[in-house]
């Protein structure tokens, strides 16, 4: 069961406290608006994209490590969340809200965009606080070209990068899937504070490259020290203005 309640943030979103299955088992509610739920994990998860075969884990070890194993009805790879070590947040957009874009490529690169927008905001105020490459602060890009992989892309979400993903210096900080219906769209989108695919190492029933060929992944704290729930209050902010 999940606990749902809207705290201190602005109206239509919410946070919702309980598993990563429960959570992604939520029935899509449309209308009303942009809809934002904020994921806070009770503990550790590995959430498998729509499509992919669990076969590429060992379930029985996941779970006696305390992992539990689930999917999202979005696109992509593996995520793995841990409680306090990532963001995962959810946005919900109706299809006959102004923000709706039919082309679902040109979507990605808008949800990335605003996204681009709130870390260019906590980040330019403490240059200091990321780094950098040369001078001047972090550099902030959503990407727009044709997919790229690295050995790990079938495997996790971060060892790819599709349209809309955003970097810093290069590095993805931001994980996006889709996934959608006559009624809407529904973002699901990842940052980590933490990320070590070593954790993972006992896990996997398939042959996994090496740990060098992962590409290089960004963390939030890297780009400034905000709060899960402000960051999010910021990302409505920018959502409804």
């Amino acid at each position: 069961m999940v606990n749902v309640g809207p705290a201190d943030l602005p109206t239509r979103t919410q946070i919702v406290t309980g598993s990563a299955g429960d959570f992604h088992g939520r029935d899509l509610v449309f209308g009303g608006g942009i809809g934002i739920w904020i994921c806070e994990v009770t503990s550790p998860a590995l959430v498998l994209g729509s499509r992919q075969d669990i076969g590429i884990l060992n379930p029985e070890r996941a779970r006696a490590m305390g992992f539990e194993v689930t999917r999202r009805r979005s696109g992509g790879t593996l995520v793995h969340l841990v409680p306090g070590e990532v963001l995962w947040v959810d946005v919900v957009v109706p299809a006959d809200h102004r923000h709706f874009i039919s082309d679902l490529r040109a979507s990605m690169i808008w949800m990335g965009e605003q996204w681009a927008a709130v870390l260019e905001g906590i980040c330019a105020p403490k240059p200091l606080q990321c780094e950098q490459k040369g001078g001047g602060g972090p550099q902030i890009h959503v990407y727009d070209g044709p997919v790229q992989i690295s050995p790990w892309a079938d495997l996790v979400c971060f060892g790819g990068l599709g349209p809309g993903e955003v970097t810093v210096d290069g590095a993805k900080l931001v994980g996006i899937s889709q996934r959608r219906t006559r009624a809407g769209a529904r973002f699901q989108m990842a940052i980590h504070r933490k990320f070590s695919i070593a954790d993972l190492a006992d896990l996997w029933a398939v042959p996994t490259p090496a740990l060098h060929d992962l590409p290089a992944v960004a963390t939030l704290d890297r780009c400034g020290v905000i709060s899960d729930r402000d960051l999010v209050n910021l990302l409505a902010r920018q959502l409804t203005s």
